[in-house]
This record gives C-alpha cells, structure tokens and sequence, in this order.
C-alpha cells in the first residue's frame, strides 16, 4: 500500500542530414516546417532555423492546426502544399484561409508565438510525441499495467460521484489524515492555478498578495501569478504564497534548506508540489512528518504510473484546516468553492484509486529499481560524450551538453544558445526529444528523463549525427 511518507510526502536512426520529409515520418505532418523548406536536405543554419522555430514558438500548430476549420481541410492543405511547397499554406487551404485568425495570424505571427510561450512542457509538440522523449518525467517503465487496465474499464457514460465521497474516503484512509483535508483536482497544473486564485481572492483593499516561486521551478506558479497580477516576492517571507517542489523540477535534488524554513505570520501558506515523490530514487524528504502536517502538499501519480494523459491530483490541507475558522479552514473552503462540477472525470477517478491498490505499489517499487539501472547507465553514457551533468535524486535531471559555454566561461553566451536551440532541433527532427530548461529558470541547460537502453542509443547517435553535420558548435566551448 502507500506509504504514509509517499503518500503524503508522497533501431538505430540513419546518420546522414534530415529532410523535410524524414520528419514527416519521425513525428507527423506540421504545416511550418513544409512551408520553411522544400523537402530535400537543409542547408546548415537553415534547418535550425525552421525546426526550432515551429518547436519553440508553435507557429506550425497555431498557424495551421487552429485555424483550420475541419481535418478535412487541414488534410487538403496539406496535399496541396506538397504539390506547391514554394505556396505559402495560408493560399493552399481553402476555407480555412478565410477563417479569421488567419489573417490575424499572418499579420501578427507574435501573437501565435504569445499564446505558445505561455505553455512551455515537456511531452508530445507541434511534430508530436517523440519516439525517444526524454522530455517528460514519467516513469519510463509505465504505463503501470494495472493502473491502465484500471482507466480502461472505467465508465464514462456516467458522470462520477459529485461528492467523490468513496475515492475520498479511501484517499483517507490509505494515507491517514481526515477527509476534510483532502481536496480533488483535475490536475497538479489545475490545484496550482485555483490555489493562486484562492489566495487572490482573500485580497482586501491593500496590496495584493505576493508570491514567491523557486529560482528554478515549475512555470505554472509564476503563470498563475501573473494571470491574477500577483506580484512576486524575493524572499520566501515577504510572499503570502510559497511554492516548494521536492524532488525539485528539473534538477531532480532535494530541498535541503525546507527543514529551516518556517511560515512567518499564520495566513502565509506554504505548497509543496509533491508530483515526483513517489519517483524518488535517493534520499529522503527534506520536511519532517511533523513540518508536512503544517504545509499543503500536492499530489499527482499520473507520472508515477506513466499516465501523463490521465489528469488527477489532490491536495492535503494543513493539520490546522481542521480548526474552523483558522486561515488553512478559510482557504480550504475558497478552494471547494472555485471547484467547478465534477473536477476529476471517470478516468482520473480509476487512476486514484488504482494508486492506492498494494499491487501497483508493488510494480511502482520495482520500476524504481529498473530505474536506477537505467540511471546509471545513461549518465555514464551522457559523461562519455563530454556532456555535464548536475546530481539528481530522480530519474531526471538536468545535463550540459558541450555545445555551451561552462559558467566559468562567462555564462551562456549567444552563440552557446544559438547552438543549443540548433542541437535540440536536429534531434527533435530524428525523433529524440529534450527538454529546454531555459523556461524553469536554467538557461543553457536541458532536463533529461532516464529513459531505457534504445532510447539512450538514439539520444548517442543522434548527438553524434549532429556533431559531423555542425562540428562547429564543439568551438563555442573550447
């Protein structure tokens, strides 16, 4: 069963230069790329120019995916502009040329880019889930099989229980805390947004409350910051709100300095986002069982369970949520009232109480063992190509590969970056996927999940593939 310190701690790809039409095949259509370039090899720069563009920006999606008004037309676009690859797509589309995003789209391409960037993940993108994505935290040896099976046979031709009152009541009893303290969302990403919402509604006419968020941290505290024009705070105790991840993302480490830090006046609430708990392959939770009774904590096992596309969490109120009237009780029923009907769907409602089954644990703790041999593994394989690597106590971290400059260096110059965006689009271009961590804080740095063995070979060869075609990006280092 959980532990109540999980629980509430809790073949090779060819070599020579990509085209067009290899990416096709690797990852799906997407309209910008076949607009960029015709489909024969790219010249150097070229290619790093169209491919990172429709990663980092989505332009692809924006520009194609949502304007067009039926997949029939998008499919005739698509027919359309292999025909005519020099036309620019918006002409070849048909009705969905006169949507009227289009032109808004074509005029301001910012825009598409605004609505991109605000959205920065790991996982499947505008060229679609990569067949090697080292990108997302899940747990390489899932799906649990019989965590899937579960979601599978759920029923969706009923709405759930409004109340949730059986999955509460076993979330209860499984990790020993009242029910009243436990509160449903329809993912960690959701609970983040309502929490900020909750604690910017409590604002009176005096300044809002402030926020404070880890220097390297999950986007969507600050996201939800700014969406209700939260100031942030420097310090943990000037914030009204603080966000904790541990195991930290991306780096994977604990958060030693958490076992110091107390709230400083009794409305402060503290977060820690627990998602990667249950992944931990070293060490323990830097807050004492005692210190977890004051802090909310968040908890999602979809990456646990490698099911990221079933969306479930919950959050585990304070001790003090219990005392009516006290701060924790107040926020607690702020959260149950921005709950919309029915949160977690049939599915995520399987996938929870799946989690609690002992047989699922059972598979959980011998995946975490294949993941520390796959660690191993691939950080021995990562060192031998010269790349940097940060210590982790997950099976993710972040790693620098030589193509940018050590700190000692001077920072992460221009070129480094240049290089780095070029490296990171040759390999999404042969289906190996990393993820950027300039937008959690760590520019110049990517974050990989341990992933098995073929995958790792491809990580290999395509970092090597993209040295003979750009032996130039070793000198931004040297």
């Amino acid at each position: 069963m959980v532990s109540k310190d999980n629980a509430v701690a809790l073949s090779h790809p060819e070599v020579g230069m990509p085209t067009v039409a290899g990416v096709a095949r690797n990852a799906g259509p997407t309209q910008a790329l076949r607009q960029a370039a015709p489909p024969q090899p790219l010249a150097e720069g070229a290619f790093a120019q169209a491919l990172a563009g429709a990663l980092a920006q989505g332009l692809a999606e924006a520009s194609a995916e949502v304007v067009a008004e039926s997949s029939t037309d998008a499919e005739s676009a698509t027919r359309a502009h292999a025909k005519s690859p020099g036309q620019p797509v918006a002409t070849v589309r048909g009705r969905a040329a006169e949507h009227p995003a289009a032109a808004e789209l074509q005029a301001r391409p910012e825009a598409s880019a605004s609505v991109s960037a605000r959205h920065v993940h790991g996982g499947p993108d505008a060229l679609g889930v990569a067949r090697h994505d080292f990108s997302t935290n899940a747990n390489a040896c899932g799906p649990c099989p019989q965590a899937a099976e579960a979601v599978a046979q759920a029923d969706a031709s009923h709405y759930p229980d409004p109340e949730y009152a059986s999955l509460i009541a076993d979330l209860s009893s499984e990790i020993g805390v009242y029910p009243d303290r436990i509160i449903l969302g329809a993912s960690a990403s959701e609970c983040i947004a309502r929490l900020t919402a909750a604690v910017a509604s409590r604002a009176g006419p005096a300044a809002p409350p402030r926020v404070w968020v880890p220097r390297q941290a999950y986007g969507d505290y600050a996201r939800a910051a700014r969406a209700w024009q939260l100031p942030l705070a420097s310090q943990p105790g000037q914030a009204d709100l603080v966000w904790h991840c541990e195991p930290a993302s991306p780096t994977g480490q604990g958060v030693p300095e958490l076992a110091h830090l107390d709230a400083t006046h009794p409305e402060q609430v503290w977060v820690l986002d627990a998602a990667y708990a249950p992944l931990r392959l070293d060490g323990h939770s830097s807050l004492s069982p005692a210190r977890r009774e004051q802090v909310w904590q968040l908890f999602t096992p979809n990456k646990a369970l490698g099911l990221t596309g079933v969306r479930a969490a919950y959050l585990v109120a304070p001790r003090s949520a219990l005392e009516v009237g006290s701060p924790a009780w107040q926020l607690a029923q702020r959260l149950r009232a921005l709950a919309p009907s029915w949160p977690v769907g049939a599915h995520g409602v399987a996938m929870l109480k799946a989690w609690l089954q002992p047989e699922v644990q059972q598979w959980l703790q011998r995946s975490l063992d294949q993941l520390r041999r796959w660690r191993q593994m691939q950080n021995a394989m990562l060192q031998a190509m010269g790349w940097v690597l940060q210590p982790s106590d997950s099976p993710y971290g972040v790693a620098r590969p030589p193509v940018v400059p050590s700190p000692a260096e001077g920072g992460v110059a221009d070129a480094g970056a240049s290089e780095l965006a070029a490296m990171l689009a040759f390999m999404r271009a042969r289906g190996v996927k990393l993820r950027d961590t300039t937008s959690m804080g760590l520019p110049g740095w990517v974050r990989l999940a341990v992933r098995p063995p073929a995958d790792q070979e491809a990580l290999r060869a395509a970092w090597h593939a993209f040295i003979a075609w750009r032996p130039s990006a070793l000198a931004v280092s040297t």
